[in-house]
C-alpha cells in the first residue's frame, strides 16, 4: 500500500564541486509533483519507491536520479 500512495523522499542537490544548490526544481518523472530545494539544497518529496526523479535548474544539465526504494538521496 505503501508503494503506491508514495512516501517521503528527502535529500540534497549539489553541484559538481559539493557546493548546495538553492533554488534546483525536482520534480516526479511523469507527474505534476514537484517542489524547491531550499537555501541549503535540500528538498523533501511524495513519490513511489519505483519512481524516478528529475533534478533542474537554469545553467545546469536536468538529471534524473532513480529512487530505487531510498528515502534519501
Amino acid at each position: 500500500v505503501l508503494a503506491q500512495q508514495g512516501s517521503i523522499i528527502s535529500g540534497t542537490v549539489k553541484d559538481d564541486k559539493g557546493n548546495p544548490v538553492a533554488g534546483a526544481t525536482v520534480s516526479v518523472k511523469g507527474t505534476s509533483v514537484s517542489t524547491a530545494t531550499n537555501d541549503q539544497g535540500s528538498f523533501s518529496i511524495t513519490a513511489n519507491s519505483n519512481a524516478v526523479l528529475e533534478v533542474s535548474f537554469v545553467g545546469f544539465a536536468t538529471k534524473e536520479i532513480k529512487v530505487d526504494g531510498r528515502s534519501t538521496i
